[in-house]
């Protein structure tokens, strides 16, 4: 797999990770506001899969033009629908980005002169697990709240029924098969104080 090294390692890295509906943003922006550095994985691949950008050409030399939208971008859904039943067309479409998401996050790494930098990636765990993570992290840190919170909060989020709410949280890895790779578990379960007070603790160790 292809590695790249973080230049001087002047910084320490912390992956922020969860599940659908744990409440991963809202982490996030919780240290966006007390002035730390997120950069978020999601952003940084919709940016690279615009038209003209590096993944948009890979994409596009591989899925042909059908997953385009009538204004010649890549529409995201329809290439959901191919990649989602297929295993081996998933791992192509990862193997065509990932490389130039994580050298864009490194790049942005190194240019950086800060002592903590936080990656939000949703799908930490998924990418250590297939051995694609790219980047070594001081530490992870992942959002928790038991699945049956997770269910009702993804029906009011997204206005699923119970049915569709829960095959969705079933098509990824369990929320609690991701806590033995991780550093410190965030309880998302109770009110926002709470989470304050657990972020503030860790923060203070580091």
């Amino acid at each position: 797999m292809l590695k790249w090294e973080i230049a001087g390692m002047k910084s320490k890295i912390i992956g922020i990770t969860g599940s659908i509906a744990t409440g991963k943003s809202t982490v996030s922006n919780i240290l966006k506001n007390k002035g730390y550095t997120v950069l978020d994985l999601d952003k940084i691949a919709h940016e690279l899969m615009k038209k003209g950008e590096k993944n948009y050409i890979n994409i596009l030399s591989y899925f042909g033009d059908e997953i385009l939208d009538e204004d010649g971008e890549i529409d995201r859904k329809k290439l959901g629908n191919i990649v989602f039943n297929d295993e081996k067309k998933l791992k192509k479409l990862n193997n065509l980005t990932h490389p130039n998401i994580f050298y864009t996050i490194l790049g942005k790494i190194n240019s950086l002169e800060e002592k903590i930098i936080f990656i939000d990636n949703p799908l930490l765990v998924e990418l250590i697990i297939s051995g694609d993570s790219y980047i070594n992290y001081d530490e992870i840190w992942l959002v928790y709240i038991p699945k049956i919170f997770q269910i009702e909060r993804l029906k009011y989020r997204d206005k699923l029924n119970d049915e569709d709410a829960t095959k969705k949280i079933n098509s990824q890895i369990s929320i609690d098969d991701k806590v033995k790779y991780s550093d410190f578990i965030i309880d998302n379960s109770k009110d926002e104080g709470f989470l304050i007070k657990q972020i503030n603790e860790r923060l203070e160790k580091l």
